[in-house]
């Protein structure tokens, strides 16, 4: 329809010609052109930010900047190769190693995409990749799992938020996504203590249910509101964000 091709265009216009001041161009093989979905960890005095870099070369890809200020950014390229994404780094270095939450995406056939855990010694090499937690049959997350925001301290252990998506109808063509949580061990952040069978945010709204990519919650922030409950930030249907409140020790 119309409606739907104006949208369309509109967003390759905002991607290809508005974005260009976000553009990192490499000048080596594995270029990046396209940069988005910034996530950022603070551990001390540094933020950590990851983001997709989709290459030319090497596909969709999840790359590394710090920052003091926020004026000036040190680059230090592609630290989860194609393909790869929904990376977010843990806000506390454990035994002063980085742990890490990504998502590979299999192309092979074999595996669902899942959350991975890892560790670095510098936050740019990566290794000891262990699975964390996987897609659930004919449950809410059944076709695949990814990391939300990065994960927050509670007294319990670590709280991570994740988006979970079903399998795709012709009114969701990409599937349904909602935001659930998991508790992680504090001591050993590779560990799930407990994780929500039931979703946390799902689409209800005409927001959510209708827009570029309908049926869509996507959590990218999290902050705590009191003792009980958290502000999740989400993107809604991809157009709009938005912020929900939830109770985290009623759903983990």
């Amino acid at each position: 329809s119309s409606p739907t091709l104006f949208r369309s265009l509109l967003l390759l216009f905002f991607f290809f010609f508005k974005q260009k001041t976000a553009y990192e161009i490499y000048q080596c093989d594995w270029s990046s052109d396209v940069c988005s979905s910034d996530l950022i960890t603070q551990i001390g005095d540094t933020y950590y930010i990851t983001y997709v870099a989709i290459s030319r070369h090497m596909g969709i890809t999840t790359a590394l900047m710090t920052t003091l200020d926020f004026r000036s950014f040190v680059r230090h390229g592609i630290i989860f190769p194609t393909e790869n994404k929904d990376v977010v780094i843990l806000p506390s270095r454990q035994d002063g190693e980085f742990t890490a939450y990504h998502r590979p995406m299999p192309c092979s056939g074999v595996g669902a995409p899942s959350i991975v855990s890892s560790q670095s010694p510098d936050g740019v090499h990566w290794g000891r990749h262990r699975l964390l937690l996987g897609p659930r049959p004919s449950m809410w997350d059944s076709v695949k799992v990814g990391a939300g925001p990065p994960p927050i301290r509670l007294p319990e252990g670590w709280l991570l938020i994740y988006h979970g998506v079903d399998a795709n109808t012709p009114a969701s063509p990409v599937g349904t996504y909602r935001a659930g949580a998991a508790l992680l061990d504090a001591a050993a952040p590779h560990r799930v203590l407990a994780r929500s069978d039931d979703p946390m945010l799902v689409p209800e709204l005409p927001h959510e249910k209708s827009g570029f990519v309908p049926n869509v919650i996507f959590p990218t922030g999290l902050v705590a509101d009191g003792a009980d409950d958290v502000l999740v930030f989400s993107g809604a249907a991809d157009e709009v964000t938005k912020i929900g409140r939830a109770s985290c020790r009623e759903r983990v």
